[in-house]
C-alpha cells in the first residue's frame, strides 16, 4: 500500500511522461515512424537535452508534447495529465498554464510591446486580468529588459530573446520546452540567452526540455538524451508497427 502511494507521488511529480508512443505523418505509410518512443520521463524540475540531428524528428517530438500535434499511438502527460486526452479550448487553457515554449523564431507579435507580448501568454494561462500589467512588468524587468513598452521589433535579437523567455515561464508552467534555442544567434547571445532560459526555469522550478543539435549545448546539461536511442530502444520492444 505504501509503495503504491509511493509510486503514484513520483508519477504526480513527473513534468512529462511518455509511454509507448509513436508518430506517423501518414500512418498508411510503410517504415519506420517519425518519432518512436517506449518510455520517457522529465522530472520536476529537471533540464533535460534531446539530441539529434536537423530532421531527426526534434521539433516534432515538442510538438507532439504541446498538443499541437495528435501521436498515432500512446500517452503524453504533462504533470500527471494526458495533454491528448483534452479537446479544444479545454487543451488550449492546459497548455496555456502548464507548458511553456520557447521557438527557435521566438514568434513575438509584431507591433505589441514586450510586455503586451508576455500578457498575451497571461491571458491564455487563465491568470486574472487585472495582474497582467503588473506581473508582466515585473517579469521583464527580472529577466534584464528594461524598455518593456516599445513594440518588440525595435528590440535587439538577444532583447527579443528575452521577451520569448518570459513569456514562456510567465505562468509558472511545469514544462518549458525550448526548440533549437540558440539556432537563430550568435555564439555569445546564444550563450546568453540559455543562461536566461536555464535560470528562470530553476527560478520557478519549471522542468526544461531543450532540443538542439549543436555540440555546445552537452556542457549545460547533466543529462542528455538521444532521440535515436529512444527509438531504437521503442523498435526493439515492439518493432515499427
Amino acid at each position: 500500500m505504501l509503495a503504491a502511494m509511493s509510486n503514484d507521488r513520483n508519477e504526480q511529480a513527473a513534468a512529462l511522461g511518455i509511454r509507448d508512443m509513436a508518430f506517423w505523418y501518414d500512418p498508411s505509410q510503410a517504415g519506420a515512424p517519425v518519432v518512436d518512443i517506449g518510455s520517457f520521463q522529465v522530472a520536476a524540475g529537471e533540464q533535460v537535452l534531446v539530441r539529434a540531428a536537423s530532421g531527426g524528428g526534434k521539433s516534432t517530438l515538442l510538438q507532439l508534447i504541446a498538443g499541437v500535434l495528435e501521436p498515432s499511438r500512446g500517452v503524453i502527460e504533462i504533470g500527471g495529465k494526458s495533454i491528448h486526452a483534452l479537446t479544444g479550448s479545454a487543451r488550449d487553457r492546459f497548455r496555456g498554464g502548464s507548458i511553456g515554449m520557447v521557438f527557435q523564431t521566438f514568434q513575438l507579435l509584431d507591433g505589441f510591446s514586450a510586455r503586451e507580448n508576455v500578457e498575451v501568454a497571461l491571458l491564455m494561462g487563465g491568470v486574472a486580468e487585472s495582474e497582467h500589467a503588473l506581473r508582466a512588468g515585473e517579469l521583464l524587468t527580472k529577466l534584464g529588459l528594461d524598455r518593456v513598452d516599445v513594440p518588440v521589433e525595435e528590440l535587439s535579437v538577444g532583447q527579443q530573446q528575452r521577451v520569448a523567455v518570459a513569456r514562456a515561464v510567465a505562468c509558472k508552467p511545469a514544462l518549458v520546452l525550448a526548440d533549437e534555442p540558440t539556432a537563430s544567434l550568435d555564439v555569445e547571445n546564444g550563450n546568453r540567452a540559455m543562461d536566461v532560459i536555464q535560470s528562470a526555469c530553476a527560478e520557478i522550478g519549471a522542468a526544461l526540455l531543450c532540443v538542439s543539435h549543436d555540440p555546445a549545448m552537452a556542457e549545460r546539461f547533466t543529462r542528455q538524451v538521444d532521440l535515436n536511442s529512444l527509438r531504437s530502444e521503442a523498435m526493439a520492444k515492439g518493432g515499427a508497427r
